[in-house]
């Protein structure tokens, strides 16, 4: 059996320094605590609310007034709120371009953005320097436009697809150099019933504040730990994890996590980002015993004579973990912990840490929907028994439950 980890204390928790808009009733700071049901908001779905980015990934457009491309880059942006801005900062840009010679305006309306001029134009999309054929660095899927094609020549491009919001992020600043091994996140959305895009999310660690748009970051970051995708047929155990190596990872002061999200929806809620330190044992690589009866389970009552309408439980994870004969050293640095850890606060537990962090994107996956990685509470321990010469060992129990 794989060396189990345990992920017990937040060091994200009270050292928020910066996230982009979030509503006042379910502000960023929401994100550290441990039920994923109290959430933090962004605020989106008007002209001046929800955030996009521009940088160096997406910020060209390449047009054609008949007379060969022109290209045009867009300020970079960090955190820009609301479609406004982007359509004025794309607006601005295109009048300024000196080869251009026609009157642009971009609008946005009701999640919609046009791209217009006084005569027709096109837009280069796939075959541009910046399309989809070429460098692919262009900000059409930012705004919602299918680039797998040349626009045609109009007077008016209306985007294929709503935009409200393409980024959700958050900056810590941990105040000295840290290291952080783990990173959790879980997030919601899509309550106006468009799919919501999750499998775009990614922690950056640096000695340095890198900004706050995710460029700056892609660019200049000591480290980047890509968290895993959620499977499409999910119903339960729905975080996100990504790991750091223990045995490698460097220690830093700030943390930028971002979420992109190219969908169709106003609702995108974050009910955790979490990042840990890691709590196995370094002294002799102990194992935990073979998981027995591990199985989802729905906490509801069953239909019966008695009961014709039993109202419906959350299914959820329960982990039944069992140490037997490990060395007391071994014990105290692991068992001990999560038993002094409590049974009130959360913590992150993956069974086989090494095969997660080592096979990539799809252990990570493969782990969540096992229910080998879980975003849990202690519910019972028992044992501690010592037992061997001058009492070299002790075997314990833990029950741990997930918690939605």
């Amino acid at each position: 059996m794989a060396q189990s980890a345990f992920f017990l204390t937040d060091e994200f928790d009270g050292f928020l320094s910066a996230g982009s808009g979030f509503t006042s009733e379910m502000p960023g700071e929401n994100v550290s605590l441990d039920s994923p049901g109290i959430q933090a908001k962004q605020i989106e779905g008007t002209l001046t609310t929800g955030t996009f980015e521009t940088g160096s990934s997406n910020k060209w457009i390449d047009i054609n007034e008949g007379f060969g491309a022109v290209l045009t880059a867009v300020p970079s942006q960090q955190w820009t709120q609301g479609p406004d801005q982007i359509g004025a900062a794309l607006e601005d840009a295109l009048n300024a371009a000196a080869s251009l010679t026609f009157a642009y305006t971009v609008t946005w309306l009701n999640g919609v953005f046009n791209i217009g001029a006084s005569s027709a134009f096109t837009i280069l999309w796939d075959t541009g320097s910046h399309g989809t054929s070429g460098t692919d660095n262009n900000i059409g899927q930012e705004l919602g436009f299918n680039t797998v094609a040349d626009s045609s020549s109009s007077t008016s491009h209306t985007a294929d697809k709503k935009r409200y919001s393409t980024g959700t992020s958050f900056v810590f600043d941990l105040g000295t150099a840290t290291e952080l091994n783990a990173f959790l996140w879980y997030a919601e959305g899509g309550d106006d019933g468009a799919t919501v895009d999750f499998d775009d999310v990614v922690a950056y660690v640096d000695t340095n504040l890198r900004g706050f748009a995710r460029d700056a970051w892609v660019d200049a970051a000591s480290t980047t730990i890509a968290l895993s995708t959620r499977s499409a047929t999910q119903e339960s155990n729905l975080i996100q994890i990504g790991f750091n190596d223990p045995d490698t990872a460097p220690s830093r002061r700030w943390a930028f996590v971002s979420w992109r999200h190219f969908d169709e929806s106003a609702d995108h809620r974050v009910g955790i980002c979490k990042a840990f330190s890691v709590t196995w044992d370094t002294t002799n690589a102990r194992t935990i015993d073979p998981l027995r009866g591990h199985q989802p389970f729905n906490g509801g009552q069953p239909r019966n004579v008695e009961n014709y309408y039993p109202a419906p439980g959350l299914q959820r994870w329960r982990a039944n973990l069992t140490f037997s004969d490990w060395e007391t050293a071994s014990w105290q640095e692991v068992v001990a912990a999560v038993i002094n850890h409590g049974r009130r606060t959360g913590l992150l537990w993956v069974e086989d840490l090494d095969a997660v962090k080592a096979n990539g994107a799809a252990a990570k996956l493969s782990a969540v929907d096992a229910g080998t990685a879980l975003w849990s509470v202690v519910q019972s321990t028992s044992g501690g028994d010592a037992t061997g010469q001058q009492d070299a060992y002790r075997s314990s129990s833990l029950s741990l439950e997930q918690l939605p």
